[in-house]
């Protein structure tokens, strides 16, 4: 590298050097994260055909038993349970082939207020469910028009999995709390929450593919955010929460207009 002193000249050329090689670090995590998830996903179409048609026969025999007039009540316990695993699987299937070759972008002007109250009422359910106090607000008076050159059904998507991902490692009586920011040229998504917050070691994995601390989680959920996000030319971070001395804060920064 270049020394930091000397003339303005080599100064420049020491900055542009240090932004060169920030740039190559962050291609090369991308290219290894995305290299991950083509790898899952390839697998997945593999199995794909030998996976989904018993999980079908399955799902089209526990329906038919569920119609049983003398099913016992253990029985249709069971019919339940078999249903509820094969539409599981059979979701975890799809997730990882969309990780094998996710579609580009598909970029429209989008209200983002009306996006993330839209994740957030379809999660309020759940949230209420679990006794997770689930809120709302907007920062500079960010509440409606905030419009965003985006594929709305992708930041949804990625909104909807920050979400889920703190209401599914909170303990009963846990908070989240999404904010909305607007800046001249981008908006910020964050979405904090009050529990145990991710290690400075966890940092460095926490969007890595299969990498999760939730019991029962696969890992991929913001691994395929990362990507999207990525896509759209923007940034996903985490950062500790304002809510509690712990806690995790995601934050979805996107710039407001693409260059085509």
């Amino acid at each position: 590298m270049p020394p930091a002193d000397g003339p303005e000249e080599v100064r420049e050329m020491n900055l542009a050097f240090a932004k060169m090689m920030e740039e190559l670090a962050l291609s090369k995590e991308n290219l290894m994260r995305a290299a991950k998830l083509a790898v899952a996903g390839e697998m997945a179409a593999a199995m794909s055909h030998e996976i989904r048609t018993p999980l079908g026969i399955l799902r089209s025999s526990a329906q038919l038993l569920s119609r049983e007039k003398n099913l016992s009540a253990e029985g249709a316990e069971v019919v339940t349970f078999i249903t509820t695993e094969t539409e599981r699987l059979n979701k975890l299937v799809s997730t990882l082939m969309d990780s094998a070759s996710p579609r580009s972008p598909e970029f429209s002007l989008h209200d983002m207020a009306a996006l993330v109250k839209h994740a957030v009422a379809m999660l309020r359910m759940q949230a209420n469910k679990n006794q997770i106090a689930l809120e709302y607000v907007t920062h500079n008076h960010a509440a409606t028009n905030v419009m965003v050159e985006c594929d709305g059904e992708q930041i949804t998507q990625v909104v909807l999995n920050l979400l889920l991902n703190a209401i599914q490692v909170l303990p009963s009586g846990g908070k989240v709390r999404v904010t909305l920011y607007e800046a001249k040229e981008s908006v910020t998504v964050s979405v904090a929450d009050n529990g145990v917050g991710v290690s400075d070691a966890q940092k460095e994995q926490i969007f890595d593919p299969f990498f999760t601390q939730r019991p029962g989680g696969i890992g991929l959920g913001l691994a395929v955010s990362k990507q999207i996000v990525t896509a759209h030319f923007g940034s996903l971070t985490v950062e500790k929460s304002a809510l509690a001395d712990t806690g995790a804060d995601f934050r979805m920064k996107l710039p407001k207009q693409q260059l085509h």
